[in-house]
């Protein structure tokens, strides 16, 4: 405060001298005018930076050009303002110049706009494919489940803002005060709301006006990193997820696929966007990871053969749910050929490939051509070295 008082006095004292020598000045009423104007804007346009950005200095809150905290620049824009036109009047004498030095200033600020409003349709769009993602892979989720996430690549929406439609996507009634869904990111998160991860811990949140209130033992563990798909982590089938965040993956082994209602009669619809999109590859993905749970593997398939005929992968561990199905049914080729698939596109899968095979050769009754495609995936893939 001591600074900004000194600031404060130090502009005040320069617009009176400023006054003082205006009123002693010898040259004409009109050429006074035309050389005082500058630099009483640039005055005022300081001062009232300084008394618009008081609250802020108050509070000592900080103030940047980075999202959330370039909306305190607001309050100082009307002074910066006059400040730039004062400036430019001082330094740039010929009418023709300034006026082109301010058309390319506008034009930027245009340009900025423009990117500015782009950022929130790509973000209002990346939203809108996370959420319908979601209800294609979570019908309805049981009350009470708290989700843990990387942090999504969204410029504007963080955990708490994407609790909100959570709530409102699978619990439309709920007009309580408690809240019945809680979405984290653990980055943020650890140490405040979630301590450790270990089951049988409450959580509570306060949440504006309502609260939740959950505990790690009721908590599921997702994964978005797009152009890949949402993935619903399990420690069995995810355990050897390649790139997954350390501050992530230590939650996996609570998370519980149960909480997942797999037999809701209707799709949930996100809020705010109605409409279904385009079904691309996710959401044959996101219905054949649903379908699994299920234990439907013909359905697995079905979502498969249409699948691959209008998309691929972005992520290859989105493959393998299609090589167990594959191998369910006894289509050995096209589970041994998917294998190699996703090996290829990213051989840091190959753990997550060995331990599919393991539960195919556990789970199915493989005969000589599954046994035989199965080690055959498990060579490519370097099984015995992991």
């Amino acid at each position: 405060m001591l600074v900004y008082a000194a600031i404060l006095a130090a502009i005040a004292a320069w617009a009176l001298l400023c006054l003082i020598a205006f009123r002693h000045d010898t040259r004409s009423g009109s050429e006074r005018a035309e050389r005082a104007w500058p630099l009483q804007a640039i005055a005022f346009g300081l001062l009232a930076m300084l008394v618009g950005g008081l609250p802020i200095w108050v509070t000592r809150l900080p103030v940047s050009v980075e999202y959330p905290w370039d909306r305190l620049t607001l309050p100082l824009m009307l002074g910066a303002t006059l400040v730039v036109a004062g400036i430019l009047e001082l330094l740039i004498r010929p009418t023709a110049l300034r006026i082109a030095v301010v058309t390319g200033i506008l034009a930027l600020s245009a340009g900025v706009h423009y990117q500015s409003n782009m950022t929130y349709v790509r973000d209002a769009e990346g939203l809108g494919k996370f959420l319908w993602q979601l209800s294609w892979r979570i019908p309805d989720l049981e009350k009470g489940t708290t989700m843990v996430t990387n942090d999504i690549p969204l410029v504007y929406y963080s955990d708490n803002s994407l609790t909100a439609p959570l709530n409102w996507m699978y619990s439309p009634e709920n007009h309580s005060l408690q809240m019945d869904y809680m979405l984290y990111y653990p980055t943020v998160r650890l140490g405040l709301a979630l301590s450790v991860p270990e089951a049988g811990l409450p959580i509570h949140q306060g949440y504006r006006a309502v609260a939740f209130d959950g505990s790690t033992s009721q908590m599921l563990a997702l994964q978005y990193a797009p152009p890949g798909c949402v993935h619903v982590l399990d420690v069995v089938l995810d355990d050897s997820m390649p790139n997954l965040p350390a501050s992530l993956s230590a939650w996996v082994p609570l998370s519980r696929l149960e909480l997942i209602q797999t037999d809701a009669a209707e799709t949930t619809v996100p809020p705010l966007y109605p409409e279904e999109p385009t079904h691309d590859w996710c959401y044959y993905f996101e219905k054949a990871d649903l379908a699994r749970q299920r234990g439907d593997w013909q359905a697995v398939v079905d979502l498969g053969d249409e699948g691959f005929a209008v998309d691929h992968p972005n992520d290859p561990s989105e493959r393998l749910v299609f090589i167990e199905g594959y191998a369910h049914v006894g289509q050995w080729d096209r589970a041994e050929e998917l294998s190699y698939e996703a090996l290829e596109q990213n051989p840091a899968v190959y753990r997550m490939v060995c331990h599919t095979w393991d539960r195919i050769v556990s789970d199915v009754t493989a005969g000589s051509e599954g046994a035989s495609a199965a080690e055959r995936v498990r060579e490519q893939a370097g099984c015995e070295e992991g």
